[in-house]
């Protein structure tokens, strides 16, 4: 599944990746970063994110579930599911954090005071 990311976010994608609920995973053999998450105590199955860009330039998260490892030593093939609840649930989770995480963050009004608190009446 593919999620766009807003272009020019402003946001930094490893730390926004740690914050909700990701490892990181450096492959040093394809000399790739990838995030993981586990859905339970083992390591599979677990959620598996690439952040690619495609030809135009958009940045957007690569999100697959991995149901096992690898079947043979050195092979990189493993049983991905790219759609399904599960994938589609935690898609629509990260979009939704990627809006909050990129949307303005709204100030609280500022109260103007004198730098001289007598002045105030206090």
């Amino acid at each position: 599944m593919r999620i766009p990311l807003p272009s020019g976010h402003p946001i930094n994608l490893r730390e926004f990746m740690l914050r909700n609920g990701y490892a990181s995973r450096y492959n040093p053999l394809a000399n790739r970063l990838s995030f993981v998450r586990r859905l339970g105590p083992s390591d599979y199955p677990r959620l598996h994110v690439y952040i690619e860009y495609d030809v135009s330039g958009q940045t957007y998260f690569n999100l697959h579930l991995d149901q096992k490892p690898p079947s043979y030593p050195g092979v990189h093939a493993h049983n991905a599911e790219y759609n399904g609840p599960v994938v589609e649930i935690e898609g629509r989770r990260l979009y939704q954090l990627l809006q909050t995480a990129v949307a303005p963050q709204s100030k609280p009004p500022s109260v103007k005071t004198s730098w001289w608190p007598w002045h105030r009446g206090e």
